[in-house]
């Protein structure tokens, strides 16, 4: 249903607030195709009676993202409220992640992709990074490139929290993604560099979900 329509890109208002998941429950909770994409077969639903999401592994991978067009130095912020089921073995198996558009004339770095044969694409981007729950509370700050690891995201991957005694408890996070894209890409013109999508990406992987709400975008 989601991706019956042509996708729409989302301007963040002159309020400089966009709440990334609103749509879901505008006219009952029937989501805008127009602003999103769907690749795969999410398992979500909303929980809590409230503005609130919880998806769900499925066994196989899937992403649920919604085209933004924002510059990156006007909305550099982005803020969520989450809640883990498990402390996983190594990286949680449902994340947050973000697409860039680069300053034109620069280096295209794709470091993989988020894409399913058959669905419908993602907004044109040539950087990507993916936000994270992590297996430590250590593991906090910690900022990685897929050379860097054995196995998980072939893409870069930010842990913003971690560790079981974290778990089931309700989160409020804010990421600068400003300064998070200036340590990936340092040879980047910041204010050149615009934000495309944010979405929520599940691997294949055992049955567990993640609850998560007000995730947002603003100045």
């Amino acid at each position: 249903m989601l991706g019956a329509c042509a996708p729409q890109t989302e301007a963040v208002p002159v309020t400089g607030n966009l709440n990334i998941l609103e749509p879901f429950f505008a006219e009952a909770r029937k989501p805008d195709a127009r602003q999103w994409v769907v690749l795969g077969a999410p398992d979500f639903a909303p929980v809590d009676a409230g503005p609130s999401l919880r998806f769900a592994t499925t066994g196989e991978s899937y992403v649920v993202a919604r085209h933004v067009d924002a510059p990156l130095q006007l909305a550099p912020f982005l803020a969520w409220t989450w809640n883990t089921e498990i402390s996983p073995p190594t990286i949680y198996p449902i994340r947050l992640a973000v697409g860039f558009r680069g300053p034109e004339g620069t280096a295209r770095f794709r470091h993989g992709g988020l894409t399913l044969e058959g669905r419908p694409p993602l907004p044109d981007y040539d950087r990507i990074v993916e936000i994270a729950w992590g297996k430590s509370a250590l593991e906090r700050g910690h900022l990685s490139m897929p050379d860097e690891r054995k196995s998980g995201p072939e893409v870069p991957v930010y842990i913003v929290r971690g560790g079981v005694e974290n778990v089931e408890k309700w989160w409020k996070e804010t990421v600068d993604l400003s300064e998070l894209y200036g340590r990936l890409w340092p040879q980047d013109n910041r204010t050149a560099t615009r934000i495309v999508f944010v979405a929520l990406v599940a691997d294949a992987a055992p049955r567990t979900g993640l609850r998560v709400a007000n995730i947002t975008l603003s100045r």
